[in-house]
């Protein structure tokens, strides 16, 4: 698959999702991938990018994690096109220092 082709499959699942979020009465932080209700919930919505042998990936931007800061109530929102979908707590999502950490191997 070519880098546009990527980036297209990317837009695609990064704008559905902003869809369905902004139907259920989330507002667009900026332009960025992160959601907002009121003061108190977050969600984080990247698009998902297939890669080079059927993989898939995406990225958080750190500074949507600086908006977000020590929040409790933020969610993570995946959509796989063109019907899968992942949502989960933020905090279940390890960086790879903290796991070196956790296997012995700082």
């Amino acid at each position: 698959m070519s880098d546009s082709e990527l980036q297209l499959q990317r837009n695609a699942s990064r704008s559905c999702n902003e869809e369905v979020l902004l139907d259920v009465g989330f507002c667009s932080v900026g332009n960025s991938s992160l959601y907002r209700k009121g003061t108190q919930a977050y969600i984080l919505s990247p698009g998902i990018s297939q890669g080079k042998h059927e993989k898939y990936w995406f990225d958080i931007r750190e500074a949507n994690l600086q908006k977000i800061g020590q929040n409790p109530k933020v969610w993570v929102l995946l959509r796989i096109v063109p019907s899968w979908f992942a949502f989960f707590p933020i905090d279940h999502i390890l960086c790879w220092t903290s796991l070196l950490r956790m296997m012995g191997r700082s």
